[in-house]
């Protein structure tokens, strides 16, 4: 997505604006992003509480 159209919601978290789409919004309630820097690299890290 390179633009958000009028029915998007737009969050500001800690600063960095997400946007979802309205008809994806049911899908990311639970999702926790974050940021990791490891042994095994470095990259954002996207998890779902209810993936298996």
């Amino acid at each position: 997505m390179d633009e958000s159209n009028n029915t998007d919601n737009k969050y500001s978290i800690n600063g960095i604006e997400v946007i979802i789409s309205e008809q994806d919004q049911n899908h990311v309630g639970d999702f926790t992003i974050d940021y990791v820097n490891d042994y095994r690299g470095k990259g954002l890290v996207i998890q779902s509480a209810g993936a298996c």
